[in-house]
């Protein structure tokens, strides 16, 4: 599978990092001859090549030649312990693994191959010493499967995501059109390979033969605005924290930026009012990996009116309330997002293959506006049980986050023997005496069951590669925590 449309100019910039850039004829050639080398270097042609790389060129090239080379791909993360690498080796059973060169691999049973490669920084390609064939893999991928991607994992354990190429080409191209993006744009790269939000910003700049930038490897405020004016950047994807981190600093608007897109967890609506009022071109976006990226999105012309929804869904995407539960103040049914179409998942690996035909339930709760805006409420899944009354945590979280010491603020429904659960709240702020200032203030916001009765500040909360709060992480931490810290 060529991820780039046959009428890409060759002489047009498809790669930019600092002072170096690569035309598309340059990626082709490169990502050609890699290609060549996988395939003569696979024990076999059914097994995946994993691809583990930082936010390089050299990683979007990887991703384009195991396209090209017609093997699987299985996307994982550079800063994975070696503990992490081992478990995702054993659980997906790769015949090769595409890395930067002189990567530190660990792992017993591969030997290094450095490939030197045309315009670009070396790449190794890394081996099995034994056949692959006598090793047993944990989670046998979808019939189908071009693409494998572990979920972020924020709420429970990780799941490989089987997808096709087709289906996630599909979703670039209907997002390109809802966002305006296109050839002459250029894309900052902020999101790792591994995020479905990183995978679908490559192939987006790919299909509109556009320019994929490169800054910073790992996020930093500063360089990821230096990269902006550098690069001239029309488009970035950021998860709210890292929009957060931007305004903090508080700079000029970079007079290129034309969609600065919010998603992978949601967005308190004051952080959208602070960066609208600074003038940030906001489009607010719902989806996940099993759609295949983007569900629906709001542009910035219509975030800045201001009505709270992601927009209306992709027409790629089918999109319904199941099971209402209530209605909104609008009178709109309220309940369970479920989806279906050409652009969902094929299934989990290790799980039986899901009906193309079938509905997903995505968890998350939400309702339709009048005018067929998607508005997502929250997780059906995190909503606590105490005292036989349901509490959603968005909404607590968001009232803690209102209060003007509170930078961040994690809830959780935590056991308890008398009420079921306990609405618990971990917090990062400052100022003296945080907890007990807190505590009133919210006492005078929410009423008596969506109160936290148990409250704890941190100075930082644990968050997943992807930038989201690692609620696992931070549930394990509550439950080992002493009364007054955790």
């Amino acid at each position: 599978m060529n991820l780039i449309p046959p009428a890409t100019g060759l002489k047009r910039p498809a790669l930019t990092a600092g002072p170096r850039s690569w035309t598309y004829g340059e990626l082709s050639l490169a990502s050609d001859e890699l290609a060549a080398e996988i395939k003569s270097s696979a024990q076999t042609l059914t097994r995946p090549v994993a691809h583990v790389f930082g936010l390089e060129a050299a990683g979007a090239l990887a991703v384009h030649a195991i396209a090209t080379s017609g093997l699987p791909l299985v996307l994982g993360h550079p800063n994975w312990t070696p503990s992490e690498q081992g478990a995702f080796i054993d659980a997906v059973n790769p015949s090769l693994i595409l890395s930067p060169a002189g990567w530190n691999w660990v792992s017993d049973g591969w030997s290094e191959r450095p490939i030197v490669l045309p315009n670009f920084d070396p790449v190794s390609l890394w081996s099995r010493t034994s056949d692959v064939s006598s090793q047993n893999s944990t989670l046998v991928l979808s019939d189908g499967t071009d693409v494998a991607i572990w979920t972020s994992g924020s709420g429970g354990k990780p799941k490989l995501v089987c997808h096709s190429w087709s289906a996630l080409i599909r979703n670039a191209d209907e997002a390109n059109k809802r966002l305006c993006f296109s050839m002459g744009d250029t894309w900052l790269a902020t999101l790792a390979w591994s995020h479905i939000g990183g995978l679908g910003v490559l192939l987006r700049t790919a299909r509109a033969r556009s320019t994929l930038a490169f800054g910073p490897s790992r996020f930093k405020a500063k360089r990821v605005l230096e990269a902006i004016e550098k690069s001239q950047v029309s488009h970035v994807s950021l998860v709210p924290a890292m929009l957060q981190a931007l305004l903090d600093i508080a700079p000029p608007l970079p007079q290129s930026l034309e969609v600065v897109l919010i998603g992978g967890a949601a967005t308190p609506p004051s952080l959208t009012e602070r960066a609208l009022s600074a003038g940030w071109p906001i489009a607010l976006t719902y989806g996940m990996t099993e759609a295949g990226s983007q569900v629906s999105v709001a542009p910035p012309a219509e975030v800045a009116e201001g009505d709270g929804s992601v927009g209306p869904p992709l027409s790629c995407v089918n999109v319904r309330i199941a099971s209402p539960e209530a209605t909104s103040a609008g009178g709109s049914a309220h309940g369970e997002i479920e989806l279906s179409g050409p652009t969902l998942f094929l299934g989990y690996g290790g799980d039986t293959p899901r009906d193309p035909a079938s509905w997903f339930s995505t968890g998350d709760l939400g309702f339709f506006d009048d005018s067929g805006c998607l508005c997502v409420t929250g997780r059906r899944s995190d909503q606590i049980i105490t005292g036989g009354t349901n509490v959603d945590p968005d909404e607590v979280e968001a009232v803690l986050r209102r209060h003007p010491d509170v930078v961040e603020a994690c809830v959780l429904g935590i056991p308890d023997d008398t009420w079921g659960e306990v609405v618990t709240a971990v917090i990062v702020g400052g100022g003296r005496d945080l907890t007990r200032r807190v505590d009133t203030w919210i006492r005078d916001q929410l009423s008596g069951p969506k109160t936290p009765r148990r409250l704890f500040v941190v100075e930082e909360l644990p968050h997943t590669v992807n930038g989201k709060v690692d609620r696992t992480q931070v549930r394990s931490r509550i439950m080992a925590a002493t009364k007054d810290r955790i």
